[in-house]
Formats: C-alpha cells, sequence, structure tokens
C-alpha cells in the first residue's frame, strides 16, 4: 500500500460508532508533531550530553585525586619504615601497635586507591559509552524529521493531482507530479527502512549504556 493510499479520505459506520474522517491536514498535523518530538529529542540529548561531559570531568577528578592518594601512601609507607625501625629501640617510645596500626591505614588506603581507579575507569567508559548513544539518537530523530518533512510532500503533491484531476487536466500534464509522487514514496519507505535501522543501533546502544551503569553500580557498592 502506497502512503498516498493511507490518506485517502473516508468514514466508517459500524454498531453506531461513528470512526473520524481522515484528511490531509491530520496528515499533516502528525508531520509537525513529528518534527516537534525529533527536535525535542535533539534537545534533550544535547542535555543529557552536558551531563555526560561533567560526569567525564568528575571521573577526571577523581582520577587526580587518586593519584594524590598514591603519592600520600608512599610517603605513608616512608613513614611506616622509620616507625618500624625506631621501634626496635625501648627508648623511641614506638610501641609495635602504633607500626602495625601504620601499616593497616596504608592497606585500607591502597583498597581505597584500587576501588576509586575502578570507579574513575566505569565513570570514564560510561561518559564514552553514552556519547555514542546520544550521537545515535541525534541521528534517529534527523531521519524521524526527514521522513515526516517527506509526507508532506506527498500530501502536497497527493492535493496537486487531485486538484488537476478535478479540473479535468491533461493526464499528460499531471504525470510529471505523479512521477514525483513515486519518487517521495520510494524516498518515504527507504526512510522509513532507515529509522527501523537505526532503532536497532539504538537499542543496542541503550544495552550497552545500562551494562555500564551496571558496572560502576557494583563498583559504587563495593566502595560503600
Amino acid at each position: 500500500m502506497s502512503i498516498l493510499s493511507s490518506i485517502v479520505e473516508f468514514r466508517v459506520k459500524k454498531e453506531n460508532i461513528n470512526v473520524p474522517i481522515v484528511t490531509h491536514e491530520d496528515e499533516k498535523l502528525l508531520s509537525n508533531l513529528e518534527i516537534e518530538v525529533a527536535h525535542m529529542l535533539k534537545q534533550m540529548s544535547g542535555k543529557e550530553k552536558s551531563i555526560s561531559q561533567a560526569e567525564k570531568k568528575l571521573a577526571d577528578q577523581y582520577g587526580d585525586y587518586t593519584r594524590f592518594m598514591g603519592i600520600f601512601v608512599r610517603k605513608l609507607r616512608d613513614l611506616s619504615k622509620q616507625l618500624e625501625i625506631l621501634s626496635r629501640e625501648d627508648r623511641s617510645g614506638i610501641t609495635k601497635d602504633e607500626v602495625e596500626d601504620n601499616k593497616g591505614y596504608v592497606r585500607h588506603l591502597d583498597n581505597a586507591i584500587d576501588l576509586k581507579e575502578k570507579y574513575c575507569d566505569k565513570l570514564k567508559d560510561l561518559a564514552i559509552q553514552k556519547k555514542s548513544l546520544l550521537e545515535k539518537r541525534v541521528e534517529y530523530a534527523d531521519i524521524m524529521i526527514e521522513i515526516a518533512r517527506i509526507r508532506k510532500h506527498v500530501v502536497d503533491a497527493g492535493l496537486k493531482i487531485e486538484a488537476a484531476k478535478n479540473k479535468m487536466v491533461a493526464a499528460e500534464k499531471i504525470a510529471s507530479t505523479e512521477s514525483k509522487l513515486k519518487d517521495l514514496e520510494r524516498e518515504y519507505n527507504r526512510k522509513k527502512k532507515d529509522l527501523v535501522k537505526k532503532s536497532e543501533q539504538l537499542e543496542k546502544e541503550r544495552d550497552e549504556v545500562n551494562a555500564m551503569w551496571e558496572q560502576l553500580k557494583n563498583v559504587t557498592k563495593a566502595m560503600e
């Protein structure tokens, strides 16, 4: 069935229920709404991109903090060695418990650094994966807009042909518009297929982002 056949006006009565007439204006309204939704989808993707950039910045800050923690732990190890040396002398006033407490603190910080590094990596991975998802979403919205605009052109071409036939215009003069209409319908069908493919790509990207969120959640839980 061609797209033109989907915009023919009709009325059906069954069991005293009236089905509203579908008009050309309904098709144009649908196109306008699709375009609005697509633009809002792009705007939403832009806002989410800003959030993703903030997450990437947070990951960089965690990276800086973790690197400084590493320097701090190395200094603590130096301190621990010196405490151990002095603890061998009774006069130093350094007890074995103090030495062990310091070593325990170093082990605790080593574990904390390891978890923060994993958190930082997962946060960066998430930001990268979300960037890919948002790019695909914008591409999806662009195809939506193209389809909506083609729909409008199809409606206009259909109305032009209908008007010409009502005026008894010669068939050869209508042929050009009919040819254009067929080209539009082919382009419409091609874009609809593109939209389906892009939707499938989006679904895969979304699954990968969800997997990244799950990994980040697990690392965050381990940090508690």
